[in-house]
């Protein structure tokens, strides 16, 4: 995915992470979708379909919400920042388990010898 920045555009209701203003890029085979993530306006372009694009943007601003109402005190980019590091710590974890899950396969898919 890859993201340019528009004007900030404040979330009036937390439920309205995401907008479903989406369209077909013309000159390639990405998907524009436009989001609000924290009150920012974001136009992204992926190749995912804009619904899943929108789902992980809907969990994202949960998370980054969840986060800034835990700490109040901090300042938001350093709660941005750890939410970061959480999502990635989290992602870590689930390759970890992807492999273990493919190493799981090919033992039970080895020939055995007779």
């Amino acid at each position: 995915m890859t993201a340019s920045s528009g004007s900030p555009i404040p979330v009036s209701h937390p439920s309205s992470a995401t907008s479903t203003s989406t369209s077909a890029d013309s000159t390639s085979a990405f998907t524009r979708v436009q989001l609000h993530l924290l009150g920012e306006e974001l136009t992204v372009r992926g190749t995912a379909p804009a619904a899943e694009i929108q789902q992980l943007a809907q969990e994202v601003d949960r998370r980054l919400r969840e986060a800034l109402a835990r700490y109040p005190g901090e300042p938001r980019l350093r709660v941005l920042l750890l939410v970061c590091l959480n999502l990635a710590q989290k992602l870590a974890e689930a390759r970890e388990e992807v492999q273990q899950y493919k190493q799981m396969l090919d033992e039970l898919t080895r020939p055995r010898p007779l």
